[in-house]
């Protein structure tokens, strides 16, 4: 045998046929052989630190072709891009609550606003704060929650992240939809995931964190009184509410749903306030928007087997005849209606509707279906649409053609005919608006109000995108603090210097809560960096209590491998090399204190030294570390002393 050692990371040996050695049996015929040794030991890779799992309402959940809120399924999905979350989720709420008061001549006097769903909006900060890659478990859409969130729901999808590991941050904003008690018992849960798991940290969104911690009504302090002590060192809360600069859509609905007050009496009949046809219009604008979440799009999941593809075709068909049927053309109207002329060119002869459903029959049947008049709308009556599907059903039954792909483009084409449609109907609902504001004064005064109060929300979303921030930039480490928020204008409420010791600290149970406030020459600014258990002087900071999380899952996954290894000096040996290169590393970071790797860290690993001939025996083996983690200079003290001339 001849062994060649280069000065890189691995030797190289080079074995002689014929030799007696350990690798004589892979040896088959006379040569030289060459067996690799690696001579660096296997590192440890440290986890990711910042993939939060947002919990909330949204428009819709449309996963490949499966419609989640149909099947009542809570699933988190991957989001990396506010784009995709669009696409999959869609688009803002509308304001669950609206009113005006209204003077003598119909002036409006003041507004009040309040949101359906703080997800979408929670969402979007986290991408304009610098967030990545997130989870979205969404427990229902805009329309099923019907202006109330659900406790129980949002514990249901809570419930279903326990069994992935992907996630590292729990937010859960329409909490401060809930009552006092109700996100008491939700931050609860959340705090108790994380503390079972020890691989997220949870980040508390207030209840009424709009309000002024003078009144009446002390938000703070409910949330206190409502919040567990256990397991306080896994999450962090923040107040106030951020005043966002976005804008709302004066919607159609949004006008119509509204209240409107006169004198302290509200104005029922809102002919009286508008003008009828601008009341007309709007209610056709907003039936159209209702129509489309009532379409049932074919689910492609169905399609497992062969025999499944009947079952896609009559979805299919169902979801071109419910098409068809939005709006009747039988009966003209004096009054000239966009939306329904817009629905006319699309199932009109020759259309591109015309062609998907000949395009079905022709895989149903396999030859074109005759026309039985040349006119289309004729043909496809409501009443043909009716006897259709069984024909489908009964025709196609076998048919391998349709388990092709073929079907699963016509679905698609489908699917996209239908939402160009409906992308259509928003455009002109655009134009109907500022038509609709140059005609009438009345809804051009509401349409400004609505649109000139910015959108607040609860801040953990710009909280998960700046840590998300800070990691990838600074390391986990780092306090996520003194950093400016991106897309804020103002905190809902102004907290001054004296108003954040009552945050800082809680002497009773030490659940402190973090403040955001605005600094001079850097805008809206997080200014705390505490956990919960602001009283635990081992985890009081939430760059500490992160970054044991981080060790912790990255040393558990990097000595998985260890398992069921002989239990004695050898293993013992790699894995204490192991672990020691990992804390080195983090120590010439600057995540750890000390001059030297010994004043930073230490690893234990060893009959009598961290184990007993009697842990051996049992097929134990305990590995003991300590860090010297690096806390953030909360308080600056600064002496200042003046000499004098006469000194």
């Amino acid at each position: 045998m001849y062994t060649i050692v280069n000065t890189y990371s691995h030797s190289c040996t080079v074995w002689a046929a014929g030799n007696k050695t350990t690798m004589e049996n892979e040896i088959q015929n006379p040569g030289i052989y060459i067996h690799e040794i690696s001579l660096l030991p296997k590192s440890v890779v440290q986890v990711e630190t910042a993939i939060p799992a947002f919990i909330g309402y949204t428009e819709k959940a449309i996963f490949k072709g499966m419609d989640l809120h149909s099947k009542d399924t809570f699933q988190p999905l991957e989001i990396n891009s506010f784009a995709e979350f669009e696409h999959v989720f869609g688009c803002a709420p509308e304001p669950s609550f609206v009113e005006f008061e209204l003077d003598g001549e119909n002036s409006i006097v003041s507004t009040r606003t309040e949101e359906l769903s703080f997800l979408y909006y929670s969402v979007k900060l986290f991408f304009d704060n610098g967030g990545i890659t997130c989870l979205i478990v969404s427990v229902g859409s805009y329309t099923a929650a019907a202006g109330k969130v659900s406790k129980q729901k949002l514990l249901k999808g809570l419930a279903c992240l326990e069994k992935t590991d992907a996630p590292t941050l729990l937010v859960i904003p329409d909490a401060a939809k809930l009552t006092y008690a109700e996100a008491g018992e939700l931050h609860a849960a959340m705090l108790h995931q994380s503390g079972k798991l020890k691989n997220r940290f949870g980040l508390l969104d207030l209840v009424n964190g709009n309000v002024n911690l003078s009144g009446a009504e002390n938000p703070v302090n409910s949330f206190r009184q409502n919040l567990d002590i256990k397991l306080l060192s896994y999450g962090a809360a923040y107040y106030p509410w951020l005043v966002t600069s976005w804008n709302r859509n004066a919607g159609s609905n949004i006008i119509l749903s509204a209240k409107y007050f006169k004198n302290g009496t509200e104005v029922k009949d809102l002919s009286t306030l508008f003008k009828q046809n601008t009341v007309n219009a709007l209610q056709k604008s907003v039936l159209f928007a209702q129509r489309e979440m009532q379409l049932k799009q074919p689910d492609l999941h169905l399609m497992t087997r062969t025999e499944k593809a009947p079952l896609i075709a009559v979805e299919l068909y169902n979801y071109l005849r419910d098409f068809f049927k939005l709006v009747s053309h039988e009966a003209a109207s004096n009054e000239y209606d966009p939306f329904s002329a817009l629905h006319r060119n699309y199932v009109s002869k020759g259309s591109a509707f015309h062609t998907v459903l000949k395009s079905l029959m022709v895989l149903a049947k396999g030859n074109h279906l005759p026309l039985q008049t040349g006119s289309f709308i004729t043909d496809f009556s409501p009443l043909t649409f009716s006897v259709l599907p069984a024909f489908i059903k009964k025709r196609s039954k076998g048919r391998k053609n349709l388990s092709s792909g073929n079907l699963k483009f016509l679905v698609t084409q489908a699917e996209q005919l239908v939402s160009n449609f409906f992308n259509e109907v928003k455009d002109l609902q655009l134009s109907l608006q500022e038509l609709l504001k140059q005609h009438d004064k009345m809804y051009e005064s509401a349409v400004n109000a609505i649109e000139a109060r910015k959108v607040v929300v609860p801040p953990g979303g710009a909280v998960a995108g700046i840590i998300s921030q800070v990691d990838r930039q600074r390391g986990v480490w780092k306090a996520p603090a003194n950093v400016s928020l991106a897309s804020v204008v103002r905190p809902a409420v102004d907290v001054l210097h004296h108003d954040q010791s009552t945050l800082n600290v809680d002497v009773i149970e030490g659940k402190s809560v973090n403040a955001i406030r605005f600094i001079a020459g850097k805008g809206v600014t997080i200014w705390g960096a505490r956990t919960l258990a602001g009283n635990d002087n081992e985890w009081r900071y939430i760059n500490v209590r992160r970054f044991c999380i981080m060790v912790e899952a990255s040393v558990i996954e990097a000595i998985r491998p260890f398992s069921f290894e002989p239990n004695n000096e050898v293993t013992w040996g790699r894995v204490r090399i192991l672990i020691d290169n990992f804390f080195n590393s983090l120590w010439r970071a600057g995540a750890l204190q000390g001059s030297k790797p010994e004043e930073a860290y230490f690893v234990k690993l060893g009959l009598e030294d961290t184990m007993s001939a009697s842990d051996i025996e049992n097929g134990m083996m305990k590995l003991v570390t300590g860090l010297a983690v690096i806390k953030p200079a909360e308080f600056i003290i600064l002496s200042v002393s003046q000499k004098t001339s006469g000194s």
